[in-house]
């Protein structure tokens, strides 16, 4: 039932059978009552659970139970629970938190396998439960807290296994920040602060969070401040029971303001975002956001690498000022995007940088741009139009591959006409290249079979092996140059007795005698200029 996302078990039920929910990616959340006794084997194996409560009820979680959950992030196994089974989570690769009763007895073998961010696991037995040595494979245990009942550290730091565990401590008391309760400091620094556990060996597993992160965010004790305010610095301890707080007020600062991640770590919902003006983004910053349908961006902005990578819902962009750059992937794989104006200021547009933009029909390139990078519009099968400025000296390979182009003018500015730029471009009619470009790279139009027409400048050079490769329809070709461009099986597979070479008057014996150009039948010498 893949599209199962709700269950609601009634009190009174006493089992639950084996692979009962077995793949049902979609269920995020289950309530399994104390009535239950029995969970069988996978039962929700392969679910798209975040979190698991485990009544006492049921004595032994079984084989593979919620093995392959990779959306849990927590478990919870109440008192009563005596054994968790082989691979019972194994391979959740998101699970951060266990909390285990101080009914276990036994975990056995690979039973939190494969389980790499799992960072506290909370024991509530004075005598370590036994684990089976292959309990923990593939977890990387170094990074993990082992929290134990007071009076019981010692045990478990030489019980079988348990003592393979480096961060093993009592339950936090307490919890105070020892920096201080009130700070100013201007935007665009970082503050490192310190928060410190009673008792002193206590597990220290503490949560930073911040009231107003577009104030101020806090990240392992980073805070990062970014904007003229005020916020509150919360410091809590891993079970959630103490804190300690702390005020910061943000004056502006000279720095460059430079965003991350968690400057928009209230924002995961929205469906609009505005970018400040004036500030540095990191790569990635708004990656997988999947509600936002809008962005607004201020003037004098620097991006990152990825910044809406996989925006699928993302539908426009308003710039109100100068970028330094469409960055690299920068908008691909933003499936709802249908029209993108590149502003001033920007100087190129990134390898992949709207790849996958399956809706995108309308580019406007600044005069500003003067690169193009790899597959940079690869697959855009609805653009059917582009006008590449002057400004551009360098177009990357596959830049303009697949896409629905009609037409397409290359300015004398791009000496070289890359490798694959248009391949299967199989809506392309006309291509005019224009005076100053020398070389058309290999493939470059190959493919490309509803083209008819083609001009090449006096300043062509040589046109690459398979550069129009396969293009059926080419009816016109209209050479510039006096002197026939070398080539090696640019017109590999093309009719050529239905192509009507056009060159320049004076030129047609030179042509009609030059390698490759000497194949085809129809050449013919355009009208003398007139005087």
């Amino acid at each position: 039932c893949y599209s199962l996302s709700s269950v609601n078990i009634p009190n009174g039920v006493t089992s639950i059978g084996n692979s009962a929910f077995e793949g049902c990616s979609v269920l995020k959340s289950v309530n399994i009552p104390v009535s239950v006794t029995k969970i069988g084997s996978s039962a929700f194996k392969q679910v798209g659970l975040t979190s698991i409560t485990v009544p006492g009820s049921v004595k032994e979680i079984e084989k593979e139970t919620f093995a392959s959950c990779g959306n849990l992030t927590s478990a919870k196994l109440c008192e009563g629970v005596e054994t968790v089974g082989n691979a019972a989570f194994q391979d959740c690769g998101n699970l951060e938190t266990v909390s285990l009763p101080a009914s276990l007895d036994s975990i056995d073998g690979w039973a939190f396998a494969n389980c790499p961010n799992l960072k506290v696991i909370e024991c509530n037995s004075m005598t370590p439960p036994a684990v089976h040595s292959d309990a923990f494979t593939n977890s990387d245990i170094t990074e993990t807290s082992i929290c134990v009942p007071y009076g019981s550290v010692d045990a478990y730091r030489n019980a079988p296994v348990w003592k393979n565990f480096k961060n093993i401590g009592t339950y936090p008391t307490g919890i105070h920040i020892i920096n201080g309760k009130d700070f100013t400091v201007n935007s665009g620094t970082k503050v490192k602060l310190t928060a410190g556990l009673t008792p002193y060996n206590a597990v220290p597993a503490i949560v930073w969070t911040s009231s107003n992160s577009r104030t101020a965010s806090a990240v392992d004790g980073i805070i990062t401040a970014y904007a003229p305010g005020e916020a509150v610095i919360t410091a809590t301890t891993g079970n959630g029971i103490f804190k300690d707080s702390c005020r910061i007020t943000v004056k502006f600062g000279k720095t460059a303001l430079v965003l991350g991640k968690d400057y928009f770590q209230d924002s995961q919902n929205s469906k609009h975002i505005t970018i400040p003006a004036s500030c540095t983004l990191e790569d990635g910053i708004l990656a997988n956001h999947s509600s936002l349908e809008t962005v607004t961006v201020g003037d004098n902005v620097t991006f990152g690498k990825h910044t809406f990578y996989n925006c699928s819902n993302l539908k426009s962009v308003t710039f109100q000022g100068k970028i330094n750059a469409i960055t690299e992937g920068m908008f691909q794989g933003c499936s709802s995007l249908s029209s993108i104006n590149i502003p001033n200021g920007a100087t190129s547009i990134g390898n992949n940088a709207f790849e996958g933009c399956s809706s995108l029909s309308s580019v406007n390139i600044s005069n500003s741009v003067t690169s193009i990078g790899d597959y940079a519009f690869n697959g855009l099968g609805r653009l059917t139009s582009v006008t590449v400025p002057n400004s551009v000296t360098n177009i990357g390979s596959y830049a303009f591959r697949l896409t629905g182009l009609t037409s397409i003018t290359v300015p004398g500015s791009v000496k070289e006409i890359p490798y694959a730029m248009c391949l299967f471009c199989v809506n392309l009619t006309s291509v005019k290249i224009c005076e100053g470009v020398e070389i058309v790279g290999g493939a470059a139009f190959q493919h490309c079979y509803k083209l008819e027409t083609i001009s090449f400048p006096a300043s062509l050079k040589y046109i690459s092996s398979f550069a129009f490769a396969m293009s059926g329809s080419i009816k016109i070709i209209e050479c510039n140059s006096m002197i026939p461009p070398g080539s090696v099986n640019a017109f590999t597979g093309c009719n050529l007795t239905e192509i009507s070479v056009c060159v320049p008057y004076g030129s047609v014996d030179a042509y009609r005698n030059a390698p490759v150009w000497k194949d085809f039948p129809n050449i013919v010498a355009s009208p003398p200029a007139e005087n």
